[in-house]
């Protein structure tokens, strides 16, 4: 670690949703100095609301490999267990369904697909209370976290590492950046 100043951080992470926030937890609960940068901020909307049973057991394998039993919440814990931690905006989904429709036509029962869950119920999660839990998280490791700031420039250097400076003028410094800020992002 190269750190010398408060501006200065191991790993700098552009974006405060699921995997950002994730990201962050782990590499915080492993002693390294994380600064979360988001041009929002929480609770907002965000798009992606129940897991499939790959990603319950991947939230479970992290929360075991790297010590973070927070994410054993969202991961094969109970949805019950969601509702008590995030909200009870949390529930349970039991299927997957797909239907195309046309527009101004009767929907055609053959062209809809649906499935149940094989091995247990999944997690229904209201992503904006989620992202919120999972952010918490990660600020309880230490993470440092500014919302509703917009990075202006990165500048990345291997030798010096990473500069980005926000719209607020505001300068910080790491050894790596890491975009998990979605479809508009500035890298």
């Amino acid at each position: 670690m190269f750190l010398s100043s408060r501006s200065e951080y191991d790993v700098i992470i552009l974006g405060s949703g699921f995997g950002g926030s994730i990201l962050a937890a782990i590499l915080c609960k492993h002693a390294l100095k994380v600064l979360v940068i988001d041009g929002k901020s929480h609770p907002r909307f965000a798009i992606g609301e129940s897991t499939i049973p790959q990603t319950s057991q991947l939230l479970t394998l992290l929360a075991n490999k790297y010590k973070v039993p927070e994410l054993n919440v969202l991961g094969l814990g109970s949805p019950q267990a969601i509702r008590k931690k995030i909200g009870n905006t949390c529930g349970i989904k039991r299927i997957v369904g797909f239907a195309y429709h046309q527009q101004g036509k009767e929907h055609d029962p053959n062209q809809a697909f649906q499935f149940g869950n094989v091995w247990r119920d999944e997690n229904h999660m209201f992503r904006q209370d989620t992202d919120s839990y999972l952010l918490r998280v990660a600020i309880s490791y230490g993470a440092t976290v500014l919302q509703s700031t917009k990075v202006e420039t990165i500048d990345i250097d291997e030798e010096k590492g990473v500069t980005v400076e926000t719209n607020k003028g505001e300068v910080y410094k790491g050894q790596y950046v890491v975009d998990g800020s979605g479809y508009r992002s500035i890298v």
